[in-house]
């Protein structure tokens, strides 16, 4: 019996003793353990990379809508003998000349500043002038102004179309310009 306590003895003395080498680390495996602890930071990082990443990505999938500006709409627009130029001078504002031919020695003419108001795709004037054009046969021209102050609204559409509402004499009823980049 007394061998078997001895074997017992010696049995617990080296399983203690294992037990106290394994806790003990060689430099190898101090290393390992550092590597797994920058490892475990590194891939919590790379996670959270990860997560921002898809959140911009969703950021940058969502539609957006476009704010357009006079810019947006400035060239040449015809509709048979008339023809009508919007130069933008700023976002919101443009220059805009109409030019009505009557025939070869006579035109009508009117000249405005409109503001664009993005949320209704329109522009608004109240200062147009009207001027009726004459040429003589040696090509001499004489103008007359045959009203100021005229008032309407240009209504823009998706297709690069246009519809002119003249408040003063309806002058673009019925009629749809079409842009043109070669007017």
């Amino acid at each position: 019996m007394h061998k078997r306590m001895i074997a017992i003895t010696l049995s617990l003395a080296l399983t203690v003793f294992s037990f106290t080498a394994c806790d003990k680390q060689t430099p190898e495996a101090q290393t390992t353990e550092a590597q797994t602890t920058e490892a475990a930071a590194s891939t919590t990082t790379a996670a959270q990379t990860t997560e921002a990443a898809a959140s911009t990505t969703a950021a940058q999938t969502e539609p957006t809508i476009a704010v357009r500006t006079a810019e947006d709409y400035a060239g040449t627009y015809g509709e048979g003998r008339c023809t009508v130029r919007i130069q933008a001078t700023s976002d919101d504002e443009a220059e805009i000349l109409i030019q009505w031919g009557d025939s070869a020695w006579q035109s009508v003419e009117w000249k405005m500043t409109a503001v664009y108001h993005p949320d209704s795709d329109t522009f608004t004037y109240a200062d147009a002038v009207k001027t009726l054009v004459s040429y003589t046969d040696e090509g001499e021209e004489t103008r007359e102004v045959l009203s100021e102050n005229g008032s309407g609204t240009f209504r823009m559409g998706e297709d690069k179309t246009m519809r002119w509402e003249d408040a003063e004499e309806n002058a673009g009823e019925d009629m749809v310009f079409t842009y043109s980049p070669e007017r």
